[in-house]
């Protein structure tokens, strides 16, 4: 500290001053960086996980309206209800394929994506299969064909996307699990430096009280003698 005692009391006040703010400035970006850390990983949980999990609950949601819609129409002989009912069926399946194109544009990349899609157009062919025969007048075949082939289609399809939308539902708990442990670190070292900061500081004011009351000490004791 030799250094320290040959500068002017001035520039040992600004040493002190320049120390603090760097102290602080050190304490502040690495608590922005934390935060931004945290905020990135939560916005992908929002804009990601958690849409996904809309989106796939809204294809579920869609597929479940076509089933009652496929149950009325096999159950009526209108021709011109029929017809309704197809086109809105039709509807549905543009509904499905818009948000299952929105979800795969979140590039998420799930287990059994293919094998969802792959029962998505077996249901959406028999289904098709199932409104011809309505048209043509045979009821009880369109539903023999729900009642088997396309009940088939469909559990296969819920049994492929229930576990699917889970692991993306399991895929943002441990992510929001992640960034609470990631809050929990930034407390810690922030909390840690902020500490060091302090240490470092009252030993650098320390130090700078010695070099100026020694000395005015010294002239103190020197003015009293010449005095005596």
């Amino acid at each position: 500290m030799g250094w320290l005692k040959n500068l002017r009391v001035s520039y040992k006040v600004v040493c002190l001053i320049i120390v603090a703010v760097l102290s602080l400035g050190f304490v502040g970006w690495t608590g922005v960086s934390y935060l931004n850390g945290v905020q990135t990983a939560m916005n992908d949980m929002a804009n990601r996980h958690m849409k996904a999990v809309q989106l796939l609950g809204d294809c579920s949601i869609t597929v479940r309206a076509m089933q009652a819609r496929i149950l009325e129409t096999a159950g009526v002989e209108d021709r011109a209800q029929i017809e309704k009912n197809k086109k809105d069926i039709h509807d549905y399946m543009d509904v499905y394929e818009k948000d299952w194109q929105e979800y795969q544009s979140l590039g998420m990349h799930a287990d059994k994506e293919d094998e969802v899609a792959a029962h998505w157009q077996a249901f959406k062919t028999q289904t098709d299969r199932m409104l011809d025969l309505c048209l043509a007048g045979d009821q009880k075949g369109a539903l023999d064909i729900y009642n088997h082939d396309g009940i088939m289609a469909i559990i296969a399809w819920d049994d492929t996307m229930r576990p699917m939308r889970e692991g993306i539902q399991q895929e943002a708990a441990t992510l929001n699990e992640e960034n609470s442990e990631s809050v929990a670190n930034a407390v810690k070292g922030m909390l840690v430096e902020t500490l060091i900061a302090l240490v470092v500081l009252g030993l650098l004011a320390w130090a700078i009280t010695q070099s100026i009351v020694k000395p005015l000490g010294k002239m103190m004791a020197d003015c009293k003698r010449l005095g005596d």
